[in-house]
């Protein structure tokens, strides 16, 4: 597991949100975005479920061949997807985010780009960006690294 520190986040832009505002996580790939409530010594592992708008099933797969538009290049990202994924964590406190994979690959890193460019208070209140094997991670073991990012 790799742990990153968002490169945006300095202690004097830090959003301090209200005590009422729940810290989340979202975990997510290029299928679906699950967003989780982090709540200090619990194991609740309720989540929502944000997939992309995919008609076709071209997300199924990371390269398609439709050489008349992307020349077997990986579709480009759907904004749509992402506008879901910060709209549901707009009300939110602290943030942590957790992706799969690297480079073009890890959706959650393209995540944390759109909110960069799109969402700059959302974005600010990522306190890590985290990639981890999302294979081998339960839920609740995620909810136990998300806890231990935001300790202070």
């Amino acid at each position: 597991m790799t742990i990153v520190q968002s490169d945006g986040l300095e202690p004097t832009q830090a959003v301090h949100p209200s005590a009422a505002a729940p810290d989340l996580m979202v975990v997510m790939d290029h299928h679906q975005a699950k967003i989780y409530r982090v709540e200090p010594l619990s194991h609740d592992v309720r989540e929502l479920t944000i997939r992309p708008y995919d008609p076709h099933h071209f997300q199924h797969h990371l390269t398609h061949k439709d050489q008349s538009r992307e020349r077997g290049q990986r579709t480009p990202e759907d904004h749509a997807y992402y506008a879901q994924i910060a709209a549901a964590l707009g009300a939110g406190g602290r943030l942590v985010v957790v992706g799969h994979g690297s480079g073009k690959s890890n959706a959650a890193h393209h995540l944390v780009e759109y909110l960069r460019e799109h969402h700059g208070e959302t974005y600010r209140r990522i306190v890590r960006e985290m990639v981890v094997d999302l294979s081998s991670e339960t839920p609740a073991q995620l909810l136990a690294l998300a806890q231990q990012a935001l300790l202070p």
